[in-house]
């Protein structure tokens, strides 16, 4: 699933809570539509506020593998190219929300691919601010959730993050698809990515 398939959107709720933010109708033919500041910031004219009782609920617990990475235009609209796959020595993070503030972040190391074909993996930590619905995890990451829908088994979340600068000085910001993992695909994920980056950080 490619995020320049999924433009229209419809709010809706759960009888027993109110853990869904938005969730999304068939794909489309199109991209994702951001309105920009007069800074270049993204900001999501279809966000709800998403409280911290939801994020722990929905995402605690489970994994999250990110399928689809696209750039936002200085149009403000997401780009067609999904970035998973298509950058030379770069793959996407997947993560493990637990509980009580930790988290696995499973990524690939091109520098370091030498060591389990540079597929890691290393234990952090998370802090949730619901203020801004922004996930902060140990390693500096801020991801900012902007569409999310759950269920009991499926689910997904869309988070736009900052990536740098482009050459005018401008920043750089992307919105990423993340599917919940079932408990089958989070334990291929481990064993795939079964290298401890810490290890390697220690290394002379």
């Amino acid at each position: 699933m490619s995020l320049s398939l999924l433009t229209a959107f419809t709010a809706c709720s759960n009888d027993d809570d109110d853990n869904t933010v938005v969730c999304i109708l068939p794909p489309h033919d199109g991209q994702l539509k951001f309105e920009l500041d007069a800074d270049s910031i993204p900001h999501s004219p279809h966000m709800n506020a998403y409280s911290q009782e939801a994020f722990e609920k929905n995402f605690c617990g489970k994994g999250w593998e990110c399928l689809s990475v696209a750039v936002i235009n200085n149009d403000g609209w997401s780009s067609r190219q999904n970035l998973v796959g298509s950058l030379l020595g770069w793959g996407p993070t997947h993560y493990y929300i637990g509980s009580g503030g930790r988290a696995t972040a499973f990524f690939y190391s091109d520098a370091h691919g030498y060591v389990n074909n540079g597929l890691f993996y290393c234990d952090t930590s998370w802090t949730y601010e619901p203020a801004s619905n922004t996930l902060r995890m140990g390693d500096g990451t801020a991801m900012q959730i902007v569409y999310v829908t759950t269920s009991a088994n499926d689910g997904f979340c869309y988070a736009l993050s900052r990536w740098g600068k482009h050459a005018n000085g401008t920043p750089v910001y992307v919105v990423s698809l993340f599917r919940m993992m079932t408990e089958g695909r989070l334990a291929e994920i481990r064993k795939r990515y079964s290298a401890d980056w810490q290890t390697v950080e220690k290394q002379p």
